[in-house]
């Protein structure tokens, strides 16, 4: 696939800050996008060419200053602007693609992309879904290559509730034409994004920025290579029980159209057996904690966390209307796989405080068991 960096467009999102308030908050974003824009410029793309929009925390505002590339910030209006009308007009080899902030992935596989300007009673966004839609069309000039990164940190107890009532931001759609996509997303939790503020990025963001740093000369990168780095990178922490590591939600479209997740993908080794073996009554005291918790007592909750573990374990529990036996099916079916209690215990965690009495209850049990 020929290419030339300096016949490419990209676009550049990094959001910190949301109207919504500073609960929202994330450090990290501004810093990758920062890095985005570095690596696009090391390998000739002209600064002209690439559209930035950062929403930065005050005390990572010098990063974007310290560019060659001017920035706005990233509001609805001004990235939509950006998307469509801008876009209309130019034409070359190459489109990419980079976001980093909050977003959401709904019961529909809609994904949400929220902007800087987002409210809880205007949460405005932009849909992934419909981006690839309209550049697929003539709505824009003409990229026949375009390529995407996108590190979605999700709040759920923050905005799952917002999502599930939000209208989808619809771009406008033209002529299908004959182009190629190329788009991975990685989904984390909230949590994720603050046990890494030490670091100033994201665990996805920062695993790609080191594949394309380290990759070869083509233009574009080797897509397929990345990606497939990447899920093999994610599917081995993940085995481990290095949740706190891995994407929640790990998606790609191919060149063919294709889709993906890192729930369906295949590790060359087998999946060994866990070592973990529990008795009956110290199975019991996990459950019986568990129920304490409303994230597993209320069966709506109980199913938000369970949709969000691995394929094999979600598949294989045996359910039940009964919540103590929906628990206990599922403690089960987690310690038969490595890492299954670790991950388990992991997904509880971003929905339940771990100030709540049931949640220290369980830390001192993990702890007799040493299970932490």
């Amino acid at each position: 696939m020929n290419a030339l960096p300096q016949n490419t467009q990209a676009i550049v999102v990094g959001v910190e800050t949301y109207d919504v308030g500073s609960n929202w908050n994330l450090d990290g974003p501004a810093n990758d996008a920062c890095k985005f824009v570095k690596w696009l410029r090391a390998r000739g793309v002209p600064d002209v060419q690439i559209a930035l929009f950062v929403s930065a925390l005050p005390e990572n505002q010098s990063l974007v200053k310290g560019l060659d590339v001017v920035s706005q910030q990233a509001t609805h209006a001004a990235i939509t602007k950006t998307l469509t009308d801008n876009l209309a007009n130019k034409s070359g080899d190459l489109l990419v693609f980079f976001w980093g902030g909050h977003g959401v992935v709904d019961a529909q596989n809609s994904r949400r992309l929220f902007c800087a300007d987002a409210t809880e009673a205007h949460p405005r966004h932009i849909s992934l879904n419909n981006v690839l839609t309209t550049w697929r069309t003539n709505t824009i000039g003409h990229f026949p290559c375009q390529i995407g990164f996108v590190d979605a940190c999700q709040n759920y107890l923050e905005y799952t509730r917002i999502a599930s009532t939000m209208p989808e931001d619809v771009l406008p759609s033209g002529t299908p034409r004959d182009v190629e996509q190329f788009f991975l997303l990685a989904a984390s939790a909230g949590e994720l994004a603050a046990n890494m503020t030490r670091e100033k990025t994201g665990a996805y963001s920062q695993a790609l920025l080191q594949e394309l740093e380290k990759g070869s000369a083509d233009w574009p990168p080797d897509m397929s290579a990345i990606n497939r780095r990447l899920m093999e990178r994610f599917a081995a922490l993940r085995e481990a029980g290095d949740a706190i590591q891995t994407p929640s939600h790990f998606w790609y479209r191919d060149w063919k159209g294709g889709e993906g997740t890192i729930a369906s993908f295949k590790q060359q080794a087998s999946a060994k057996t866990a070592a973990i073996q529990l008795s009956n009554e110290q199975r019991d005291e996990l459950v019986n904690i568990l129920l304490k918790m409303d994230v597993m007592s209320n069966p709506a909750e109980r199913e938000s966390v369970i949709a969000d573990l691995r394929r094999e374990i979600k598949n294989s529990t045996a359910r039940s209307s009964k919540a103590i036996f929906d628990v206990d099916n599922l403690v089960k079916t987690a310690l038969k796989y490595s890492g299954g209690l670790k991950e388990l215990i992991h997904t509880i965690k971003r929905f339940e405080s771990t100030e709540s009495e049931a949640w220290k209850e369980l830390e001192i049990a993990l702890a007799k068991l040493h299970l932490q």
